[in-house]
């Protein structure tokens, strides 16, 4: 589908219910295989009763989007190894406390933007926020596919997007 934010003017929109049920439902991201980047613009996850309609997490998701635009690309074999995924405007609830706990640390109302490494706390909020845990899923159930180990840091942008580097 069309998405004027990607640099590919496109993302994937992934659904499974038909008919289309619920207004939020559906994966929308942009994976740039040859880059080692994905983007994630929307991920609506359909919860009833408080529990997931949708059978797969984000990382299910990513991870067969990713695949799928590599093998339409440029066929089978290996993956190119992820190197970046950002979640554009990050507002889980969970990952808004997070936010809301560097504002009141920093005594400041501005997004806090920077970059949190391993050794903070705040990189280890973000990973147990619903925005990070798909990252941190993405190296447990595909890491050795996607060529990473590790996620390297966390960025917080000033349009509150949450982007982790892969190594």
């Amino acid at each position: 589908m069309e998405n004027n934010d990607s640099p590919t003017n496109s993302a994937l929109l992934t659904t499974w219910k038909k008919p289309y049920e619920y207004a939020d439902h559906g994966y929308k991201n942009t994976p740039v295989p040859d880059e080692g980047v994905l983007l994630s613009w929307q991920n609506g996850r359909v919860m009833k009763d408080g529990r997931p309609v949708d059978p797969f997490t984000n990382a299910d998701i990513y991870f067969h989007q990713y695949l799928l635009v590599h093998r339409r690309v440029r066929g089978d074999g290996p993956l190119p190894r992820l190197k970046r995924l950002q979640r554009q405007q990050a507002r889980g609830s969970d990952t808004e406390d997070v936010m809301f706990w560097l504002r009141w640390d920093r005594d400041h109302a501005d997004t806090p933007v920077g970059t949190f490494g391993p050794a903070s706390d705040t990189y280890a909020a973000f990973l147990g926020s619903t925005n990070g845990s798909a990252a941190a899923f993405l190296v447990i159930q595909y890491g050795d596919q996607l060529g990473v180990s590790k996620i390297t840091s966390i960025e917080l942008t000033k349009a509150q997007d949450l982007v982790f580097l892969f190594g």
